[in-house]
């Protein structure tokens, strides 16, 4: 549960900034001189002039070029027109980019913006829009209601700045590991805004007012049952919408994926049971080829993580080492000088229990019982 958890706080980031683009691109468009002159300003020219003018020009080529390479796929400006002004979207620069407002009634959106007294912008999911716009600008909208002002006169005007779902779906779907599992979002309508899987997502759909409450009530995924299956959601809230992203994790893929997560986890650990007792094998068997203690004196240097250090050793059996030098090493290998410039290597063996270093000297000459012999290892 928490490493989907994790998956799904990754992806409402993502969602956000998808969003932010789309706002970026619509203040791009509020700003345009020729958008300012229309929508923010009392208008007396004709419509030859406005269609014609130089701002009209650079309007028409920054929707080109933000609307070029982008998630944003086309931009729509519905305009009931006064009488004066009915051939102004009949100018190349404005043909493809001004509409009479017919083209919009009818379609779901509109209905919506006619039904506010206050109405503001809105995100809208594919079904609020008309067949046409879907065929020929793009699957959703940001729309935002506008008034143009013609001798004292406002008549209304709505921006809409078209994008596809793709990207949407997209990422839900992504950031989805386990079998079963759906991701979508919901606006504060109950409308499916974008979703990983169609199907699972009518399924698993909650409402709009419960998902507010569980969200406001955890930031964990919390147990529920839906159509008598015990599944796991998480809730997160997409900044700048009215949208909450919804995250359903069925409860028997999800404790499928952790069996066998144990399983793995228990083959590496008998593997490394395997691999200790190798080596433990190994070591006995390196120490068990002397019969005698071994007497060594001289300084002992070795070198622990790249830090060199020095110790006395004058005892029989080994010397006694610092268990911090060694830490967790078992098999260290290190110099010793005894003293008349000669060297010679040993292996260094920490035993945590007794904190004592048992050297096994390698092409030697030691002293034992008065006799000289060569102890290889």
């Amino acid at each position: 549960i928490r490493q989907e958890q994790d998956a799904s706080a990754k992806t409402a980031p993502l969602i956000e900034r998808t969003m932010d683009t789309i706002l970026a691109t619509t203040r791009n468009i509020t700003g345009q001189n020729f958008f300012q002159e229309l929508f923010y300003m009392p208008v007396s020219d004709s419509s030859e002039k406005l269609a014609t003018s130089n701002h009209a020009i650079d309007f028409k080529n920054a929707v080109q070029r933000l609307t070029t390479d982008s998630i944003v796929t086309d931009v729509r400006i519905y305009v009931d027109f006064p009488d004066d002004l009915k051939s102004l979207n009949a100018y190349p620069n404005t043909e493809d980019l001004l509409a009479p407002l017919s083209q919009a009634k009818g379609t779901y959106w509109y209905g919506i913006f006619q039904g506010n007294r206050e109405p503001q912008e809105m995100f809208c999911p594919s079904f609020y829009l008309g067949s046409q716009e879907k065929q020929n600008y793009g699957d959703m909208a940001y729309i935002c209601p506008l008034s143009l002002y013609y001798h004292s006169t406002a008549y209304k005007a709505y921006l809409a700045v078209y994008f596809s779902d793709d990207k949407l779906n997209n990422i839900l779907s992504d950031n989805l590991s386990l079998e079963g599992s759906v991701s979508y979002i919901v606006n504060e309508r109950d409308a499916i805004v974008a979703t990983s899987d169609q199907s699972l997502s009518g399924i698993y759909r909650l409402d709009y007012d419960t998902i507010k409450d569980s969200f406001m009530s955890s930031n964990n995924f919390i147990e529920r049952n839906i159509l008598d299956t015990k599944v796991y959601a998480g809730f997160y809230s997409i900044s700048n919408t009215d949208w909450f992203m919804v995250t359903i994790l069925p409860a028997p893929p999800l404790i499928h994926e952790s069996n066998h997560l144990m399983l793995q986890i228990a083959l590496l650990y008998a593997g490394f049971l395997v691999l200790a007792a190798g080596r433990e094998k190994l070591l006995h068997q390196l120490e068990n080829r002397y019969d005698m203690p071994l007497f060594v004196t001289g300084t002992v240097g070795w070198n622990v993580l790249g830090k060199q250090q020095n110790d006395r050793c004058e005892k029989p059996f080994g010397c006694v080492i610092e268990e911090r030098i060694l830490s967790a090493i078992l098999l260290v290998p290190a110099g010793v000088h005894n003293g008349l410039g000669e060297n010679f290597c040993v292996f260094f063996r920490f035993r945590p229990r007794r904190k004592v270093v048992r050297m096994l000297p390698r092409d030697v000459h030691v002293s034992v019982d008065e006799r000289q012999q060569i102890a290889s290892v």
